[in-house]
């Protein structure tokens, strides 16, 4: 299973809030990029340490143990 799928449960909520995430696992690093669409709103993204937690869990339960996640956040446009 790829880290993508894997990571499904959380990026299509986040696909239906207009933000656009691109997952990237190379040499033992996940990249966890979102970017925000035009409708998308600050507000609702989950914290950055309980979103890596749920991150890794969701890995974990595929089998995937990254040794580093990164989650790179939009820029604030307030």
């Amino acid at each position: 299973m790829s880290a993508e799928t894997a990571l499904a449960p959380i990026i299509e909520p986040m696909s239906a809030d207009d933000y656009h995430v691109t997952v990237d696992l190379v040499d033992d690093v996940l990249t966890f990029d979102i970017a925000a669409g035009e409708d998308a709103c600050e507000d609702c993204l989950t914290p950055p340490a309980i979103l890596e937690r749920i991150i890794r869990s969701l890995l974990s339960e595929s089998g995937i143990e990254p040794k580093e996640v990164v989650v790179k956040y939009p820029p604030k446009t307030s």
